[in-house]
């Protein structure tokens, strides 16, 4: 179906030619899943952009061939591609937020495609957007099809993306981390939805993602890409039971096992020379120790307002009179399904959102009713990390200045200090000096991530929030930057509040959990006991539907973790 020969692609930059892509060569079957996998950087998104024929400007391909059937894509027309992207090929985005039109509903745009290539009439059109919504398991289907994407949450957008994206049933699906913003429940539907369409309509899919457990139920072959190089391709079994490539073992031992809890996350670093990582106790939750913040019977809802009596009226009830403590230096993880209201819990902590009802107290002190000018204090004691870097970022600041800024307004002092701590914290979360005069926009998804981390870090905050926060990282990235929260935590007593849909790092990195569903906390308690002992059926239906590694990797993370006596 799919045939790349000895591609190459180069940039031109301002200091010369770059070549993120050098020699990379694999093919795809029908109804065949190819996944690529590798580190922020390793040329994966710009691999999948030159197959669309969506290089970025001053790239091009510089070698090399890539076929479709037996049409080469690398030698057609713009005009010719028009024809194939959307129909034959569809794509879906690593940023479903910057790849949809913020002033079209989003039914429009999953019909758009149909209608552009002639496929269907409006009517059908409109049928067939709404069966996707309801297979992509949108709840009240017809009512989403008329909201625009400010209105949705990041997993129902990353899944009106993928309704877009199936609405043609393409030969090809490019599908660049499709499940990021998904959680558990939802990515099991999502993927087998794929898996339906791959068999229905012979369709294959290049499947670009760092969460390795997706890989393990999904790809039939994989390729590890690093610096534009396949460093090795084999069978998903093979790959998962007998890498070769200790780069391979590497990005396999970065993800927690699901044995026990280590001290920290194995790193690329640590497999390369040999660190045995020891096994750690959990600390006991003393329901009896200080809360740095309490929430009291909150209440939110979102819809329709009512300015008469100041309230909302026919909206969505996002929190539910919900209460909670969160205990200093204990890290409380919050999972649920997407729409559960875990963002919404978030920012009501960071006081991003006013609320209906209910209280925030933060160290004593009721904020609830604080103007957002009497909220200096707290803002740099209690920082947020979003979950869309993008937009989190000023598109128009160069890093240096996004970096500097909370410093700047907080007084950090000295100058020559401020910078100091940048550089520090650039090297802490492994980023080049040279980003510093670059822009948002010029940087990957990984990499921007790791600037809302770095920027958060240059104030020496009390409580730290992290929504999604290294949902977009690969899993070599995400193992430094856990490492780097839980240093930090030893070091300066800060604490977490890790809301995350992969279960597999909260089981990692929270002490206490709570389940979310529907605005409400449904379950709640020590991390140990909650996976091995859910109460709830929400609870159970998340950890069943989460596609861990399992006995596939079991050989590479026992020489990871137990480190056999052996050269690595």
């Amino acid at each position: 179906m799919l045939t790349v020969d000895k591609l190459a692609i180069s940039i031109s930059t301002e200091s010369g030619v770059i070549q993120p892509i050098k020699d990379v060569s694999f093919s795809i079957k029908p109804s065949e899943t190819f996944a690529l996998v590798g580190e922020s950087g390793s040329g994966k998104s710009i691999m999948a952009h030159s197959i669309a024929g969506l290089l970025p400007q001053g790239a091009a391909i510089s070698g090399g061939t890539i076929k479709l059937g037996q049409e080469t894509l690398s030698d057609m027309s713009v005009k010719g591609l028009r024809q194939i992207r959307g129909k034959r090929i569809a794509m879906i985005f690593q940023n479903p937020m910057t790849s949809l039109n913020p002033l079209k509903c989003v039914g429009r745009q999953i019909m758009e495609p149909m209608i552009f290539h002639g496929l269907e009439s409006r009517k059908t059109a409109y049928e067939r957007a709404l069966f996707l919504l309801n297979k992509l398991g949108l709840n009240n289907p017809s009512l989403v099809f008329k909201k625009y994407p400010h209105e949705l949450s990041g997993g129902q957008i990353q899944r009106v993306m993928i309704a877009a994206a199936l609405s043609c049933n393409p030969e090809l699906l490019i599908a660049d981390e499709p499940t990021t913003a998904l959680d558990t429940a939802v990515q099991r539907q999502v993927l087998d939805l794929l898996r339906a369409a791959q068999e229905q309509f012979k369709m294959s899919m290049l499947f670009i993602t760092h969460d390795l457990g997706v890989v393990a139920d999904l790809a039939h072959e994989v390729g590890v890409i690093r610096n534009g190089v396949i460093e090795e391709q084999a069978s998903t079994d093979i790959i998962f039971s007998m890498a070769q490539s200790n780069y391979t073992k590497g990005l396999l031992a970065c993800r927690p096992p699901a044995e026990f809890r280590p001290q920290r996350l194995a790193t690329m670093e640590d497999f390369q020379n040999g660190r045995k990582i020891p096994r750690e106790t959990r600390p006991t939750i003393d329901s009896r120790a200080d809360s740095i913040l309490s929430l009291q019977s909150i209440s939110k809802s979102f819809g329709k307002k009512n300015y008469l009596l100041r309230k909302s009226t026919l909206g969505i009830q996002a929190l539910n009179s919900l209460s909670l403590k969160v205990r200093k230096s204990v890290n409380l993880g919050v999972v649920g399904a997407s729409g559960s209201g875990k963002t919404t819990l978030a920012m009501a902590m960071a006081r991003l959102v006013n609320l209906d009802e209910g209280k925030i107290v933060f160290e004593g002190q009721d904020l609830s009713h604080h103007q957002q000018h009497q909220l200096k204090s707290f803002r740099r004691r209690v920082q947020y990390i979003f979950q869309d870097s993008y937009a989190a970022l000023n598109p128009e600041w160069t890093i240096q200045k996004i970096m500097m800024e909370p410093m700047v307004i907080h007084q950090y002092p000295g100058v020559g200090e401020r910078q100091n701590k940048i550089n520090s914290l650039l090297d802490q979360v492994g980023l080049d000096h040279l980003l510093l005069s670059k822009k948002p926009g010029q940087l990957s998804g990984g990499q921007r991530q790791r600037v809302c981390i770095a920027r958060v870090l240059t104030l020496d905050p009390e409580l730290i929030i992290l929504d999604e926060s290294v949902s977009a990282l690969d899993v070599s990235t995400q193992a430094n930057i856990l490492n780097l929260l839980l240093y930090l935590q030893s070091c300066q007593d800060v604490t977490y509040v890790f809301v995350s849909h992969d279960l597999g790092l909260v089981k990692f990195f929270a002490d206490e959990i709570i389940v979310m569903d529907q605005g409400n906390i449904v379950e709640q308690g020590p991390s140990q006991e909650v996976f091995n002992e859910p109460q709830h059926d929400c609870t159970k239906a998340l950890i069943h539907a989460a596609p861990f590694l399992g006995k596939r990797s079991h050989a590479v993370l026992k020489e990871v973790y137990e480190w056999p006596n052996q050269d690595l």
